[in-house]
């Protein structure tokens, strides 16, 4: 198998800048903490042999799965040793189907040392012969969802394959990293001006983490929590792309007009300020590569009942093709956040200046980005779906301290959740957004279009 990647000239040994995006996981809490898990159901006659060599290959294809954090005079930075000094720790263990549940959620509780032993852990669990769940939990400073369907795309591949040859990559992340690094850390004029014109005046809808005393809600201690806000069912994605094509949108931005909608009318505010998720990956080279892309960045929607809903959705998607192209580096929400609250006069309320500008994010995941194989027989015999041990609920602790973030999924079903921090965030709130959710997602056709935003209920 051909697996040339686009290195740098200092050697893969070499120490590289962490990306402005990397930077993000650097606190004490997010190294241990920042973390993904995938599990996969796998049911046919798998080799787990050919599963873990070609895991293997992938890993040496792709440089930010070896990654190594270093500490440097210069401070911490990383490093992306060999394939062969790095190979993924690969797991075997056996599972009751009574016992899976369990077994998963131990595999993907292992933790992962960024300055040892790497990113990325795989535990294969066998309930039976031809029935498997793989367990993947890899660092977000060396992930993001858009990766997961190109190691999926890759692995299957690499799998099926008795002598595969996947193209060289066009470039690669330590090379990315060096040249965002000469771009330096501070915002352009023009990014300034933009982003000062989309925030205005910022106000968080509800106080800042430790401003105010925490939300009494219930009484099993649950610091966040995780639910289905919505599940349109399986006629879904069919009704939106007709709304999508009749209101000459994407369905990505259709799906996130309809978020910023429902958001909206929970908080009930005429204008919304909140943020957007975006995959960051600005140019076709950088589709093929796994790594840290991601960043988030403002979006503005005014909510006027009588806009028709086609035309607020074009509004949303200008919205986020500006950000999109306002956003690359050395442009950073936290750091945006940091010169806005420079600018803050003396006697503005502390409360205004919301960390992150505003507390509400806006995510789209679709299922299937970028080859990922559910559903799909990826290997003669085999058949791969998303495990989920159980519904999400209430969690210890928030996962976004002081946030709410609403996460519409496709695969393998259309799912919105909302993930919110219930010490700064009220139930009631997100019961109202669930609700709102509900009854856009239902309303959403091609017909929807020319509906004004007042009469969609």
């Amino acid at each position: 198998m051909s697996t040339t990647r686009a290195g740098t000239a200092a050697g893969p040994a070499a120490a590289h800048p962490l990306t402005l995006e990397q930077r993000m996981g650097l606190s004490r809490d997010k190294i241990r903490r920042w973390r993904l898990t995938h599990s996969w159901r796998i049911r046919g006659p798998l080799d787990a042999g050919r599963l873990r060599a070609a895991l293997a290959l992938v890993v040496e294809r792709h440089d930010p799965l070896r990654m190594r954090l270093v500490r440097t005079p210069d401070g911490i930075r990383q490093c992306f040793p060999p394939a062969t000094a790095a190979h993924p720790w690969f797991g075997r263990s056996t599972a009751t189907p009574d016992g899976l549940a369990a077994a998963v959620a131990e595999a993907a509780g292992h933790r992962l040392d960024l300055f040892g032993t790497g990113p990325l852990r795989a535990d294969l669990l066998a309930v039976a012969p031809d029935d498997h769940v793989l367990v993947l939990t890899i660092h977000h400073m060396a992930w993001d969802a858009w990766s997961a369907g190109v190691l999926w795309r890759d692995l299957w591949t690499v799998y099926a394959a008795d002598a595969p040859d996947l193209p060289p990559l066009r470039t690669g992340y330590p090379r990315l990293a060096d040249a965002q690094a000469v771009r330096g850390t501070v915002p352009t004029a023009a990014q300034l001006a933009h982003w000062r014109r989309v925030v205005g005046e910022p106000s968080a809808p509800w106080p800042a983490p430790g401003s105010a005393p925490p939300l009494a809600q219930s009484e099993d201690g649950s610091g966040g929590a995780r639910i289905v806000a919505a599940r349109p069912g399986p006629g879904f994605p069919r009704r939106l792309g007709a709304f999508a094509r009749a209101a000459r949108v994407t369905a990505a931005s259709a799906t996130t007009a309809l978020c910023l909608l429902a958001v909206g009318r929970a908080l009930r505010l005429p204008s919304l300020l909140a943020n957007y998720q975006y995959h960051g990956r600005d140019r076709e080279e950088e589709w093929d590569l796994v790594g840290m892309f991601c960043r988030r960045f403002p979006v503005r929607a005014a909510l006027d009942e009588e806009t028709a809903l086609g035309e607020f959705a074009r509004r949303v998607q200008r919205g986020l093709t500006e950000g999109a192209a306002r956003s690359a580096a050395p442009f950073t929400l936290p750091g945006l956040r940091r010169l806005l609250e420079d600018e803050r006069p003396a006697d503005a309320p502390a409360a205004a200046w919301h960390p992150g500008l505003s507390p509400v994010t806006v995510n789209i995941v679709p299922g299937r980005m970028r080859g990922s194989p559910a559903g799909r027989t990826p290997a003669p015999g085999l058949t791969v779906e998303p495990y989920a041990a159980a519904e999400p609920g209430p969690e210890p602790v928030a996962r976004y301290a002081g946030q709410l973030w609403v996460i519409a999924t496709t695969d393998p079903e259309p799912v919105f959740y909302a993930d919110y921090d219930r010490t700064v965030v009220p139930d009631t709130t997100v019961h109202e957004l669930s609700r709102h959710l509900t009854l856009l997602t239902s309303a959403a056709d091609g017909a929807a279009a020319a509906r004004q935003l007042g009469d969609l209920g």
